[in-house]
């Protein structure tokens, strides 16, 4: 897991590398990006605005925009894979 901070006016271009955690000749077909608040558990995914989700090759790029300060929250990435498998 990894940490980062922003502040709500600035966008985070955010990216995960998923060679390392797909099986062998598996590639990304799609990616769904879900937050949460850690506090609450609540889905804030309208708040961050996670926005467009792009795939090329074996990593998932995605834009953090928005949310509030002093807030934690955690992103889930939803990766389906070439064999449409969800990891």
């Amino acid at each position: 897991m990894n940490i980062i901070y922003k502040t709500p006016a600035e966008t985070f271009p955010a990216e995960i590398d998923c060679t390392d955690k797909l099986p062998t000749g598996e590639t990304p077909t799609s990616a769904t990006v879900t937050v949460f608040d850690t506090v609450t558990d609540a889905d804030v995914t309208a708040t961050i605005k996670p926005g467009s989700v792009t795939v090329s090759g074996n990593k998932v790029f995605f834009d953090l925009v928005a949310g509030t300060n002093t807030i934690d929250y955690l992103v889930k990435i939803l990766v389906p894979s070439s064999t449409s498998k969800p990891y």
